[in-house]
């Protein structure tokens, strides 16, 4: 639901940002109708500074999302469930994620540390895997 709801926040900014002079919202609106089932209803205004003062914002939450499920998909595999409460992992992240600091590039720092390229394919391998 996250992912969904941020995936449309980026289309908003996307647009807004491809076509200045256009409204994004009716698009917007008819997307979240599609993916969430909502009934119509009144887009709010792009008239908002958050859009403007933050760009491209909402692909940093989203881009979080993947590297998050990329991430917890190795602690699950060194160290089974559940992931927290699990005495292994805070030291496990302190050695190999958060000492470096901001040493190393995230991107390739993740494939080392997880032994796959930044990708959604944890993401999606966790939602395959509760459908029924």
């Amino acid at each position: 639901m996250d992912a969904a709801w941020h995936a449309g926040w980026l289309k908003v900014e996307q647009k807004l940002y491809l076509h200045p002079e256009r409204d994004p919202m009716p698009e917007a609106q008819r997307l979240e109708r599609r993916v969430f089932g909502y009934d119509d209803f009144e887009p709010r205004s792009f008239v908002d500074s958050f859009y403007v003062d933050d760009p491209t914002y909402s692909s940093n939450y989203l881009l979080a999302i993947l590297f998050g499920q990329q991430l917890t998909q190795t602690l699950r595999e060194r160290f089974g469930d559940p992931v927290w409460p699990n005495a292994k992992v805070g030291p496990w992240l302190a050695r190999n994620w958060f000492a470096p600091g901001s040493l190393y590039d995230w991107v390739p720092r993740l494939k080392e540390v997880t032994g796959r390229p930044f990708g959604a394919s944890a993401f999606r391998e966790q939602f395959a895997a509760m459908d029924p």
